[in-house]
């Protein structure tokens, strides 16, 4: 009986950061530490299917890991790893892929 009630303690302080801050030990472990954000001025996009193009051919790129391409605001918000993918290639794979030029959103 003893043994089973330290197993339970030590599983429940094994257990109390993740009940004290819910998500935190896991979204620190999980996240990579280098991520960067940019929003891109795309040029040159006439209809919804030029989204579609950027985000096709970003998709392929390793290293990004989120693009979000919208023909309303003539924009690409495009997630990567520095580590292993630059601002670029990003623009240059835009660029030769789906055929438009860009600019860093300041």
């Amino acid at each position: 009986m003893k043994s089973t009630r330290n197993l339970i303690a030590a599983t429940v302080v094994s257990l109390l950061p993740l009940i004290v801050a819910p998500g935190t030990a896991l979204a620190d472990a999980a996240a990579p530490s280098s991520m960067a954000r940019k929003v891109l001025h795309v040029d040159g996009m006439v209809g919804d299917s030029c989204p579609v193009l950027i985000t096709s051919a970003l998709k392929r790129v390793e290293g990004v890991t989120h693009v979000e391409a919208s023909f309303a605001t003539h924009s690409a918000t495009v997630e990567y790893d520095p580590q292993r993918v630059s601002l670029d290639q990003i623009r240059r794979t835009i660029h030769r892929q789906a055929g438009f030029d860009t600019t860093v959103a300041e």
